[in-house]
């Protein structure tokens, strides 16, 4: 009885995307997207070079959410989305008030999901924005650091874990 509880108890994790081992913090969250997305990963990648030129309402194309498989290409996608419509907006001091189709469209799509709001949050910043330093290496919380997110000085600062975990958007 006490064994089918916990597995019962577990399934009920998973179902929410929440590990007995990391918690709400997303088991090693992916870095790439498939080929398809390579723009809004690049986009995401230079986004400091393309808000300092006032270049990153140029730069988008609309692309479709159908081609995104499984919980961690959604995450990656949403976050990378959530970074690149932060900067959207504050690219021009704060005063966009409607955001273009081609971020509007997939990042809507992308946070109706995974039941999500419309906007960084924590879940996006700091529990799916992480990567340990050494891929074999044991996670160990007990040193913490703030960090800036790719671009980030006028986006986000997020707490992640010094020692091990680094932001994905640091990785390269």
């Amino acid at each position: 009885m006490e064994h089918e509880d916990k597995r019962e108890s577990l399934q009920n994790l998973e179902e929410f995307h929440i590990s007995e081992e990391y918690g709400f913090v997303l088991p090693d969250p992916l870095t790439e997207l498939p080929d398809y997305y390579a723009p809004w990963m690049n986009v995401a990648a230079n986004l400091p070079h393309l808000i300092e030129g006032h270049q990153l309402r140029r730069e988008m194309p609309l692309l479709s959410t159908q081609y995104l498989r499984g919980h961690r290409q959604l995450r990656l996608a949403r976050l990378a989305l959530g970074f690149i419509t932060m900067g959207y907006v504050w690219q021009g001091g704060g005063r966009q008030t409607i955001l273009p189709r081609v971020l509007a469209v997939p990042y809507c799509s992308i946070s109706e999901l995974l039941n999500l709001p419309p906007i960084l949050v924590y879940a996006d910043c700091v529990l799916a924005n992480w990567k340990k330093r050494d891929p074999g290496g044991y996670v160990e919380t007990e040193s913490t650091s703030r960090v800036t997110i790719s671009g980030a000085k006028a986006i986000a600062r997020c707490r992640v874990w010094e020692l091990f975990w680094k932001p994905l958007w640091l990785t390269k």
